[in-house]
């Protein structure tokens, strides 16, 4: 991954890490971060996004698959793009409201990533996933930016 990678595999259990405090600030923002990120010999990149817009895909998903008749073959995933400015707005809305109540975790035990790139040391193709869900304490290192070209 080059000089500029953080290595955080040798983190104390209770402490928060550095990719802890970027999905809290995604998930407050609604912003995205491009990382890579190295998890058990794979590199896996691309943009680190908030939880909610995950859940939001993930029924439009349900929804659509659910609506299909029974024998239809279908693309089981549509890819996702960027947040819409409507989008930051409630995510945004959705995070003071949960920390009003008191009920924001501190903690994001699992990262979220949108349009997703996976490379396995065995050389073969990359494998690019719409959304992927990684324990943030899997992750042996990271880095700022993606491994796409073009």
């Amino acid at each position: 991954m080059g000089a500029a990678a953080v290595t955080i595999s040798e983190r104390n259990a209770g402490d928060s890490s550095i990719l802890d405090g970027l999905a809290k600030l995604v998930n407050e923002t609604g912003i995205e971060i491009a990382v890579t990120l190295l998890v058990g010999g794979a590199v896996v990149s691309g943009l680190l996004t908030a939880t909610q817009r995950f859940l939001a895909w993930h029924q439009t998903q349900i929804d659509r698959l659910s609506s299909t008749a029974p024998d239809t073959v279908v693309d089981a995933y549509e890819g996702a793009g960027p947040p819409t400015t409507r989008e930051i707005d409630e995510i945004v809305a959705a995070w003071r409201s949960s920390v009003q109540r008191g009920d924001a975790p501190g903690r994001f035990p699992a990262l979220v990533l949108r349009d997703v790139f996976v490379l396995s040391s065995g050389g073969t193709a990359p494998v690019q996933y719409p959304f992927l869900l990684i324990r943030s304490a899997a992750v042996d290192g990271f880095t700022f930016g993606t491994t796409r070209q073009g």
